[in-house]
């Protein structure tokens, strides 16, 4: 009895590392550069085993759920500071201007189906058939949405705090429909391709065939744990995009501020189920373009109340020519927003927002 007591303890305490050890390799993956991310799914998806898999539909892509390229994706832009750029600018644009004629003349259509999703599993000798591309071509856009994947920072370069230490990586735009529905549209082509399908069974089936060699067996665990955590990345970065479309619509539909509700990022975090540290580690240092074309942080869709209030004070004041009194503006907020709180509280958001003795000032925090 003893002994199955020990034995019961020991598996007890080797699962519990083992959770610990995959709970803080998620942690580090989630803590990935999205620079890093497009690397590390590059250098996957370059291993031939992965190739071996893929051309035998073991692994396959799968759409995200209403996910698109951006309608900007093939516009080559020059914004970035040249002091902000860690990456070789004239190296990056030679010979691009060709490629992305090649693509604008085969059509987007074309060129989602045959390079994003759709027939991507094809073989090249297939897809030039289909196209009318010789493989020379082919090749080289692969290599282009390879490398606009790694340095989206410059083809898509965010313009929020230019200059400043905090950088903001510009992930997707949310784009309105002819339906008047929205849809996000990644920068990242990675995105776009989608979560990867894994057909575990016929993997196994495999396994046992004598399909892979000893080399290949060896390392086939690994590559399905590097292939979930890539997963679970993508997965999670759309559905926190998902629910800023679905919580805040009324928002996107009039462009009005006013219009934004309180949600939190603890209230994300109940939502998706996602350990809220995590969450904050996904949401840090990104933006979006909002559908009338300005750019704004993530963060900003899963606002509190207070900062929600800070808001309404900031908009009160520079919206009106005169100086308002905080006990003015606090009437304001009762009667136009049904917003409740002390003189005090407007002073203390006013001072907040580096607006001071009821003089307008455009000092950012």
């Amino acid at each position: 009895m003893g002994s199955l007591h020990n034995e019961l303890n020991q598996t007890l305490k080797t699962q519990l590392r083992n959770k610990l050890i995959a709970a803080m390799k998620l942690t580090n993956f989630i803590d990935f550069p999205e620079i890093e991310f497009s690397k590390f799914i590059k250098n996957v998806e370059n291993d031939p085993l992965f190739k071996k898999l893929k051309i035998k539909k073991l692994i396959s892509y799968q759409r995200l759920v209403k996910a698109s390229l951006s309608s900007n994706f093939l516009q080559l832009k020059e914004e970035i500071s040249v002091n902000n750029s860690k990456v070789d600018l004239e190296l990056l644009l030679k010979g691009k201007e060709k490629i992305i004629r090649i693509i604008r003349e085969l059509g987007i259509t074309k060129f989602k189906q045959y390079f994003l999703y759709g027939d991507i599993n094809l073989p090249l000798q297939e897809i030039s058939r289909k196209t009318g591309l010789v493989i020379s071509r082919i090749k080289k856009i692969n290599d282009l949405i390879n490398e606009i994947s790694i340095h989206s920072e410059f083809h898509h370069p965010s313009l929020i705090g230019s200059g400043e230490k905090k950088h903001y990586f510009k992930i997707a735009s949310i784009e309105k429909t002819e339906e008047n529905s929205f849809i996000i549209g990644y920068f990242v082509p990675n995105y776009v391709r989608g979560k990867y399908l894994i057909s575990y069974e016929k993997i196994k089936e495999a396994k046992k065939s004598n399909f892979f060699s000893r080399e290949e067996i060896e390392k086939i665990d690994k590559l399905l744990k590097d292939l979930n955590l890539i997963n679970i990345r993508k997965k999670t970065i759309h559905q926190i995009i998902q629910s800023a479309i679905e919580v805040q619509s009324d928002y996107l539909c009039s462009e009005d501020i006013e219009n934004l509700i309180s949600f939190t990022q603890r209230n994300l975090s109940a939502k998706l189920k996602i350990n809220p540290g995590l969450l904050c580690r996904l949401i840090a240092n990104k933006s979006i373009v909002m559908p009338w074309g300005e750019e704004k942080p993530l963060k900003d869709f899963f606002a509190n109340k207070k900062k929600i209030r800070k808001i309404l004070v900031k908009k009160i004041i520079n919206n009106e020519k005169e100086h308002y009194t905080d006990e003015e503006i606090k009437n304001k907020l009762k009667n136009k927003f049904a917003i409740n709180i002390s003189r005090r509280s407007v002073n203390v958001y006013r001072r907040e927002l580096g607006i001071y003795n009821g003089e307008k000032k455009n000092k950012k925090k």
